[in-house]
């Protein structure tokens, strides 16, 4: 019976979330409680993934079917201006970043991104942040403060790498 749980999970994220657009924060930290930090991490990395995927070949659908608009945003326009010129390494950064995640997955489909490269990038950029909230999800379980302390620490210096990028490399944002 207990194969069903991580079933209803994948499809938790790959359907019902993309229409109701609610964090992935909160599935990675579920998924931490619910199956400790590695599966956890397994099945919310697969199903975060999978989810953002669908969100991407749904927002491709619907761009090949209605042409570009002058009323996008300005901030829409940018992105999708750097994932056309960087590609990888900038959805990369996004996904590490703190930032929407389905903003990500339509801005990647609306600047004709390689879904290859798209769900590659996607996939490393998740590690980060999955891990962390699934080691914080477990730990609440466990009463294990100090994991929650370096898993914390640890989070905050991976959100900080594009804040570093951003400096280094100003034309990329």
């Amino acid at each position: 019976m207990d194969y069903w749980l991580p079933l209803f999970f994948f499809s938790y994220l790959f359907f019902v979330r993309l229409f109701l657009s609610r964090p992935l924060t909160v599935f990675s930290l579920a998924a931490g409680l619910a199956f400790g930090s590695v599966l956890g991490t397994i099945y919310a990395l697969i199903g975060a993934t999978a989810g953002a995927l669908c969100s991407f070949l749904l927002a491709t659908t619907f761009r090949s079917k209605k042409k570009e608009t002058e009323s996008s945003s300005r901030k829409l326009r940018a992105v999708t201006s750097r994932i056309q010129e960087h590609g990888f390494l900038y959805i990369l950064l996004l996904r590490i970043a703190p930032i929407h995640f389905d903003f990500v997955s339509y801005a990647a489909a609306a600047s004709r991104a390689n879904y290859r490269a798209f769900t590659a990038a996607t996939f490393l950029g998740l590690i980060p942040g999955t891990v962390a909230l699934n080691v914080l999800g477990s730990s609440f379980v466990s009463g294990n403060y100090a994991a929650l302390a370096i898993v914390c620490l640890i989070y905050l210096i991976f959100i900080s790498v594009p804040l570093v990028l951003k400096r280094k490399m100003p034309d990329l944002f």
